[in-house]
């Protein structure tokens, strides 16, 4: 057991499948499962071929139990076309934490 903090980061969604160019919201759930504080830090949402608008975002400084909730809106793509969403933030300026999130347009 670690007693360094150790932020975890998860979105809500998984996977959503919505109708080309509808809005999707991405909800990000950063929590420290360590046992002690970390530091503040700053989660940025990133899409392949896409600019973000306001892709960086503050994380707080949590506590060991304590959970952060970002939310990022975008455009869903064309038709039949998949994107996946990948939100990085760094801990202890050195390790990253990774999460993931695919949209997929309906259609063809």
């Amino acid at each position: 057991v670690s007693s360094r903090p150790a932020l975890h980061a998860e979105f809500a969604e998984a996977a959503q499948e919505v109708a080309p160019g509808a809005e999707v919201t991405l909800r990000l759930q950063v929590s420290n499962l360590g046992e002690t504080p970390s530091a503040p830090t700053t989660a940025t949402l990133s899409v392949a071929d896409s600019v973000i608008p306001d892709a960086e975002r503050a994380v707080p400084a949590l506590n060991p139990g304590e959970s952060h909730e970002i939310v990022w809106t975008l455009t869903a793509p064309g038709p039949g076309v998949q994107l996946t969403a990948t939100a990085t933030l760094l801990q202890g300026g050195s390790s990253v934490v990774v999460a993931e999130s695919t949209v997929l347009a309906e259609g063809n």
